[in-house]
């Protein structure tokens, strides 16, 4: 364990303040400690207190936080009649505040000596040898202060540790990633070694770049850098960054619909729609925004057109995946905007057939109900 000692420097006056210095004790030390405090006990029994206390001061040294050594320390010095010697004060330096001890029984008693002795004399705060290189019997408490500091670096090292694992855990790839995918709950890509060809490397940083960007809803940011990624490098295969910029459209259309930028969101659709045209979720989208940018228009031909070409890239999404029921409601809505009612309420009850138990179906008859319809 690691002792934290207080100790003045040895000079002519007493400074102010203490300083601290940090020694390690080794085994053998406290078994030489253990030692002379067996050799000193015998001495004072004997009655040779100076020697007892010289035996002392040295096993003190060895191990400064063993209390009892201290306190036989400071018996032998009250019962051999000789005051602690303290080094010379400064000018006008006020004397130390006296403190008395308690009438206890003494370790010093254990030694062998009387415990009904005259009361010691007076004993000074500042318990200091006047030789260098003696020990100093360091005020009560400073061995409690050196276990909490101990304590606390202890604390300190071990969330230091929990921390970089967590970090290092954090940097692992999931099995089954690639080189630039992000890794989950980061921004950080998957790193790997850097390619030999220039332009793969080129490829490799912008389509992490993209895919970065992606996790940040940044999507028309992704884009352009697909579009520059396209345009640098001129990739042989093409399968790979379509999907990315499939999957940057469908999600730039979807946010832009959620801000009700209808126009907006119908480009990305359709470009989503041109990437992949069997799609039923990119079609489903694409004939929606159509049928909301013809409710916003104020000229029936203008809307009319704007439902016909909702009814076709809806019927296409149907076509493609014959239980969209969002595809379904959407046309049906449509048909009817469209004065096409019969059409509408088959579709209605297309849902209806197809999942009676489901929300949507429950939705529909609803509808069909404001319509007077059973």
């Amino acid at each position: 364990f690691v002792t934290l000692k207080l100790s003045w420097p040895t000079s002519a006056v007493l400074p102010e303040k203490p300083c601290f210095f940090v020694s390690i004790p080794s085994s053998s030390s406290v078994m030489d400690a253990d030692s002379l405090v067996q050799q000193a006990t015998d001495l004072a029994r004997r009655g040779h207190l100076d020697e007892a206390r010289d035996l002392l001061r040295k096993a003190a040294g060895m191990a400064p936080l063993r209390a009892d050594i201290r306190e036989m320390l400071l018996d032998i010095n009250d019962h051999a009649g000789s005051a602690p010697r303290t080094r010379k004060s400064a000018p006008n330096a006020q004397p130390p505040t006296p403190a008395s001890r308690p009438p206890t029984a003494s370790p010093f008693a254990r030694m062998g000596g009387s415990s009904q002795q005259a009361p010691p004399p007076p004993l000074s705060e500042n318990r200091i040898s006047h030789r260098p290189g003696e020990f100093y019997v360091p005020p009560r408490g400073a061995s409690s202060f050196s276990w909490v500091l101990l304590w606390i670096g202890v604390a300190v090292l071990l969330v230091g540790i929990a921390f970089g694992a967590v970090y290092v855990f954090k940097m692992l790839p999931v099995p089954g990633s690639k080189p630039g995918d992000i890794i989950p709950g980061t921004t950080m890509p998957v790193k790997s070694a850097t390619p030999k060809d220039p332009l793969e490397a080129k490829r490799l940083e912008l389509k992490t770049e993209v895919k970065a960007l992606m996790q940040e809803n940044k999507y028309d940011d992704a884009l352009k850098t697909l579009d520059q990624l396209v345009a640098e490098t001129k990739p042989p295969k093409m399968e790979e960054y379509d999907a990315l910029r499939f999957e940057s459209h469908i999600e730039s259309g979807k946010a832009k619909r959620q801000r009700k930028e209808y126009k907006s969101a119908l480009s990305d659709f359709d470009a989503a729609v041109k990437l992949n045209p069997n799609d039923s979720g990119a079609l489903f989208y694409l004939g929606y925004m159509h049928y909301q940018v013809g409710l916003m228009q104020n000229d029936k031909k203008t809307s009319k057109a704007s439902y016909q070409e909702a009814e076709k890239y809806l019927n296409k999404a149907i076509a493609a995946d014959p239980k969209n029921f969002k595809a379904y409601e959407s046309l049906g809505h449509t048909y009817f905007k469209d004065g096409k009612d019969i059409e509408g309420v088959e579709k209605f009850k297309k849902i209806i057939e197809l999942s009676p138990d489901s929300p949507e179906a429950k939705t529909a008859q609803d509808i069909l109900k404001t319509r007077g319809v059973r």
